[in-house]
């Protein structure tokens, strides 16, 4: 295969995973078929099933697109002092999950309990996160332990999730701010341990 070949293959794959995301976000899980998005994308069924060969193929891809979105916009938010930091991957990850990130993760959560495939991958995508926010809390509190600091994280997130299904249900971009400002002020508290 030639570098054209790979580079045009990788192109149709983001423009696949860029509509059928915008179909998942704007439609939802039941109206997320293989066919709808290969008819989005001007493509025969086939020749989208070439790329994806099955419907959670496709859904894969596309919570993995948003978790490398996530971690870059963790690495932005980079800073000598750790509660600076831990506040600016907060309100990143509220920008987007509280948003249309939402959208998402919280079906792909739904099918996470009951589809072995997915459970896997949420957790792979959660213990990354655990593993940044944990290092930002030792940064924090020297004296969390390794496990503490896990716990936290995991409430810290839990707080962004919990966070993320509630605005979906109000829309309302004001409640969508106050949300995220509730949730940096927490998970800094979190990470303190208080």
């Amino acid at each position: 295969m030639t570098d054209v070949q790979t580079t045009k293959g990788a192109k149709r794959r983001a423009v696949i995973v860029a509509t059928a995301r915008n179909l998942l976000i704007d439609e939802g899980l039941d109206r997320f078929v293989l066919r709808r998005i290969a008819d989005r994308t001007d493509m025969r069924l086939g020749n989208l099933q070439y790329y994806f060969a099955t419907r959670d193929d496709l859904l894969e891809a596309i919570v993995r697109n948003e978790f490398s979105n996530d971690l870059a916009a963790m690495a932005q938010a980079a800073n000598d002092d750790a509660a600076t930091e831990l506040t600016a991957v907060v309100a990143l990850l509220s920008e987007r999950w509280l948003v249309d990130v939402g959208s998402v993760y919280l079906p792909i959560g739904l099918l996470a309990l009951h589809e072995p495939r997915f459970a896997s991958v949420l957790a792979e995508i959660y213990q990354k996160f655990y593993d940044v926010i944990a290092s930002l809390i030792c940064r924090i509190d020297p004296n969390a332990s390794p496990a503490q600091a896990r716990l936290r994280a995991l409430v810290i997130t839990s707080l962004l999730d919990g966070a993320s299904l509630q605005t979906h249900a109000t829309r309302s971009q004001r409640t969508v701010r106050a949300v995220s400002r509730e949730v940096s002020r927490l998970a800094i508290a979190i990470a303190h341990g208080q």
